[in-house]
């Protein structure tokens, strides 16, 4: 009896990390697909509705927005899931390590072990 109890909550808090990396992974697709659907882009939001098409060229080239929108999400997915958080717009900083390096102490919550 005892055995069975053991394995049922195993095999429990197995599919809710199943389930939680599923939905972040859905999320993502969603955000970042959606955001392709909103007028303008990032470097548009940054300079501001008066930017001249040569003044946007710098920030896009930058920020990797003259790539297709499929190509850029994997690339930004495969820097995710080996731990590039990419640079802050604000400062230009690494995100992990402003962050104070919270994704290698936490990583253990999503398969990192």
């Amino acid at each position: 009896m005892r055995r069975s109890v053991r394995a049922t909550s195993r095999s429990r808090s197995g599919a809710t990390i199943y389930e939680e990396k599923t939905t972040l992974f859905a999320v993502s697709v969603l955000i970042s697909f959606g955001t392709q659907l909103l007028p303008g882009d990032v470097a548009q939001s940054i300079l501001g509705q008066s930017a001249t098409p040569e003044s946007l060229a710098n920030p896009r080239e930058a920020l990797g927005l003259n790539e297709p929108a499929i190509p850029r999400y994997f690339k930004w997915l495969w820097g995710i899931l080996h731990g590039d958080l990419g640079k802050a717009l604000t400062n230009g900083q690494d995100i992990e390590r402003s962050q104070g390096g919270c994704l290698t102490r936490c990583s253990w919550r999503f398969g990192r072990r």
